[in-house]
């Protein structure tokens, strides 16, 4: 049985709620509308684990930050696949013009990423392919579950250093 809305003056019954309706105060729509208009619309957002951002950080050297930070732009929506927006993946050629480095500095960068499961390194039939760990940045609300076979082993800092693979399915 649903709840029943009854005026608090006439005592009649107005209607009823159904499972999953609530009610919105005025207040609560008014700070909802204010919100809105700070949104930033039409923009395009990386989403970056505070914390685990932080602690990783740490274990990283000046070169593979700099590689972190610009592949970060560049994550694609629940895959994880590096590319351009226009879908063209990004190669190591690519990244060493976006960086700026010397390309044995970007090999020891990516090298190092990968080896703390930052990166993953993979090929398809024509290129090689970076996907990023999202844990560190992602876009979407749920990476997929070949990202989580990727990085099952990644030590998660902000976990206590749990394996991804051990944590349960709903964290």
């Amino acid at each position: 049985m649903g709840r029943i809305l009854v005026d608090a003056d006439t005592g009649e019954v107005g209607g009823y709620l159904k499972t999953g309706d609530r009610i919105l105060r005025a207040e609560s729509i008014a700070h909802l509308k204010k919100q809105a208009k700070g949104a930033v619309r039409g923009r395009r957002f990386v989403r970056i684990d505070e914390e685990e951002g932080r602690l990783i950080a740490k274990e990283l050297n000046a070169y593979e930050r700099a590689v972190l930070f610009q592949l970060q732009f560049y994550v694609s929506y629940e895959s994880g696949l590096i590319r351009y927006p226009n879908g063209r993946e990004i190669g190591f050629n690519d990244v060493v013009e976006m960086t700026g480095l010397a390309k044995a500095t970007v090999t020891s960068a990516i090298s190092g990423l990968v080896a703390k499961d930052i990166l993953y390194k993979g090929k398809n039939s024509k290129r090689t392919q970076y996907y990023m760990n999202p844990w560190i940045a992602s876009k979407g609300v749920v990476p997929n579950s070949t990202l989580k076979d990727m990085f099952g082993n990644y030590r998660i800092r902000s976990k206590g250093n749990t394996r991804w693979k051990d944590l349960p399915n709903d964290k």
